[in-house]
C-alpha cells in the first residue's frame, strides 16, 4: 500500500487519520508518516492499517483504490 493509496482508502472510508489509527490499533504518528511518505513502517503495522481499511470495504486489488460494491438487499 502506497501513501496515496492509504490516504485515498481512508478518505473513501470517511475516516480521519485519528480514526484510522484507533480502528487499526496503531498510533496516529505512523498513519500520518505513512500518508506523507516519510516512514517505512514495520510490515505488521502496515498490515494492520491495510486490513482495517479493507474491513471498511476499501478495495486495493485494482489500479485504483475504490469501495467494494455491496449487494442489494
Amino acid at each position: 500500500m502506497t501513501p496515496d493509496q492509504c490516504t485515498a482508502g481512508r478518505e473513501l472510508a470517511g475516516w480521519t487519520i485519528q480514526e484510522l489509527a484507533f480502528k487499526s490499533g496503531v498510533g496516529t504518528a505512523p498513519v500520518l508518516m505513512l500518508e506523507v511518505g516519510h516512514a517505512t513502517l514495520r510490515p505488521e503495522t502496515l498490515a494492520k492499517i491495510k486490513a482495517t481499511l479493507e474491513s471498511a470495504g476499501v478495495d486495493f486489488s485494482g489500479p485504483e483504490v475504490r469501495l467494494r460494491e455491496t449487494p442489494s438487499p
